[in-house]
């Protein structure tokens, strides 16, 4: 289990079975890319696990979502709205990074006022990701 715990399930590149004591099933965990090969329990793959840790689902949601994916044979996905929440945050990332090379560089006097432009915007996405993210919502489903 260390191995799981110490590298993003995307990267460790290869199908880990798991038994869930919340599900009280045994489960594989896959690489999104592995998701089409055959197993001998249900699937999650890497981007289902990123998407319920993302949402942090009580057990009782845990065990209804696992429901709900493998009476439909669906998959755990986000929302639009959380997509392009997540867009969003990653070109704030960007021009944050970008803003705070040219304030090192000594390039530009304006690039501290546009840090911290850029940063109320992330602190500002960053809390809708949260409220996206919160427990009951209901934004996370099988589909």
């Amino acid at each position: 289990m260390n191995e799981i715990t110490a590298r993003p399930l995307g990267r460790l590149g290869r199908a880990v079975k798991v038994h869930s004591r919340i599900l009280d099933t045994d489960l594989w965990l896959v690489p999104d890319e592995a998701a089409d090969a055959t197993y001998d329990a249900p699937v999650y793959t890497a981007s289902e696990c990123a998407e319920l840790l993302a949402r942090r689902p009580s057990p009782g949601q845990l065990r209804a979502v696992h429901l709900v994916k493998t009476m439909l044979q669906g998959e755990v996905t986000g929302t639009a709205e959380a997509a392009g929440v997540r867009r969003r945050r990653d070109d704030l990332l960007a021009a944050y990074r970008a803003a705070a090379e040219r304030l090192d560089a000594g390039a530009e006097a304006s690039a501290g006022t546009e840090l911290m432009r850029i940063a109320r915007q992330l602190s500002h996405v960053l809390y809708q990701i949260d409220q996206v993210a919160s427990p009951g919502n209901g934004d996370s489903a099988a589909r």
